[in-house]
C-alpha cells in the first residue's frame, strides 16, 4: 500500500534537469576530513567482484533544480565522470520536489535496494520524520557519507546597531528580536529557539518566509531584526554591502568559503556550532551489503577527488567528509536538537 501511494504521487511530478554553478572566491584553509584521504591512483584496488553497476545510477534530489543541493550533486556527478568511477557509468540527477522534500525522500525509501536509486540528503531527511507525517523513518536508509556543508550565518540590516555576536546576544536579552526564517520548523526556525534557551534570551518572534530570497528581502527592508541562512545564500548581499553578516556558526578557527572574512560565533566567544547543513547521500535500507560497501568505497574516492574539491571551492562551497558512521552521528545529533524544541514548534510559533 505504501509503495502504491508513493508511485501514484510520483506520476504528478515533472522531473527537471538543470546545471548550475557560481564563481565566488574561496580559500583552501577550511577543509575537514574525518577519515584518511583516499588516493585516486588506488581507487580500483580491492573492489568487490560484483556485477554492479551495469547501468547508470540515479540520484534523487528532493528539491527543485538550481538549488544548493542540486548544484552540489551535479558537481559530484561531474566528478564521477572525470574520475571514471563506477566502471564508467554516469550519475543521473533527478529532481523530485514536493512536500518539503518528503516526496523524493519517500520515493527512495521505498525503492528497490539495487544500488541504482540514491537519495541526496539534507537535514530534512531526519527532521521531516519528527515534524511531519512521513511514510518512512531514518531507519529506512543506509547512509553513504557526507561530502559537503554550507555553514549557516547570521545577517542583520545594514543600519542595525548589531555588529557582533556580543551585540546580538545583548540585544536579544533586552527585547524579543524578530527573525525572518526559511519556513516554520526549518533549521532557521529551530536554531534561534535553541539559542534563546542556551543563552537565556528573550523569546524570539518569527516572520516565516518561503525562501532565503524572501528572508533577505525582509532583512534588507528592516521588516526583521535578524535572519539565519547558509553562507552561500548570504554571500552576494553581504559582499555587495546590502546587509551585514555578524558571524558564522562553525567551530573556532573554521570560517566559511563563501564568507572568508567573517568570524565564527565561537571565535567571538559564543559557542554555537551548527553542522546540520551538511550534504550527503543514502540508499534504501534493503540494499545488499556487497552493493552498499561498493557504493561507500567508490563515493569515498569521488568525494576525496581533486575534481570535486576544486569545483566546490570555486563555487564557494565547503568540502567536508564524514563516512557512514559519521553521517549516523550527524543524524542522531539532528534528531536530538529538533526534539529538544519540539513542544515549542508544535505550539505554532
Amino acid at each position: 500500500m505504501k509503495r502504491a501511494l508513493i508511485n501514484l504521487l510520483t506520476l504528478a511530478i515533472v522531473v527537471s534537469f538543470a546545471g548550475c554553478g557560481s564563481s565566488t572566491g574561496a580559500s583552501q584553509n577550511n577543509v575537514s576530513d574525518t577519515s584518511e584521504t583516499v588516493s585516486t591512483d588506488s581507487k580500483n584496488e580491492n573492489k568487490p567482484s560484483i556485477d554492479y553497476p551495469i547501468r547508470n545510477i540515479t540520484v534523487v534530489v528532493p528539491n527543485a533544480a538550481g538549488g544548493g543541493l542540486d548544484v552540489l550533486c551535479r558537481m559530484v556527478a561531474n566528478a564521477v565522470t572525470e574520475t571514471s568511477a563506477f566502471k564508467g557509468k554516469t550519475l543521473i540527477i533527478e529532481n523530485m520536489p514536493g512536500g518539503g522534500a518528503i516526496l523524493g525522500q519517500s520515493y527512495v525509501a521505498n525503492a528497490d535496494g539495487d544500488g541504482y536509486t540514491i537519495l541526496a540528503c539534507t537535514a530534512s531527511v531526519v527532521n521531516n520524520t519528527i515534524l511531519n507525517e512521513t511514510p518512512f523513518t531514518p531507519d529506512d536508509f543506509r547512509w553513504l557519507g557526507i561530502f559537503g556543508e554550507d555553514p549557516p550565518c547570521m545577517i542583520v540590516p545594514l543600519d542595525s546597531p548589531i555588529n557582533t555576536a556580543e551585540d546580538f546576544v545583548n540585544a536579544a536579552k533586552e527585547r524579543s528580536l524578530v527573525f525572518s526564517t526559511g519556513g516554520h520548523s526549518t533549521l532557521t526556525h529551530i536554531d534561534p529557539l535553541v539559542m534563546a534557551d542556551i543563552w537565556d534570551l528573550q523569546e524570539p518572534q518569527f516572520l516565516h518566509c518561503d525562501s532565503s530570497a524572501d528572508q533577505m528581502t525582509q532583512v534588507m527592508g528592516n521588516h526583521s531584526d535578524v535572519a539565519m541562512m547558509t553562507s552561500s545564500e548570504a554571500a552576494g548581499a553581504v559582499t555587495s554591502g546590502q546587509v551585514k553578516c555578524i558571524g558564522i556558526f562553525t567551530e573556532a578557527g573554521v570560517g566559511s568559503f563563501a564568507l572568508p572574512d567573517v568570524l565564527s560565533f565561537c571565535d567571538q566567544g559564543y559557542d554555537f556550532v551548527e553542522t546540520a547543513y551538511a550534504r550527503g547521500l543514502a540508499v534504501p535500507a534493503n540494499t545488499p551489503d556487497d552493493i552498499y560497501e561498493y557504493l561507500v568505497e567508490e563515493f569515498k574516492t569521488v568525494f576525496h577527488s581533486d575534481n570535486l574539491k576544486d569545483a566546490m571551492s570555486e563555487a564557494g562551497n565547503q568540502w567536508v567528509y564524514r563516512d557512514a558512521e559519521g553521517m549516523q552521528e550527524w543524524a542522531d545529533s539532528l534528531a536530538e536538537r529538533t526534539n529538544s524544541v519540539l513542544t515549542v514548534l508544535q505550539q505554532g510559533m
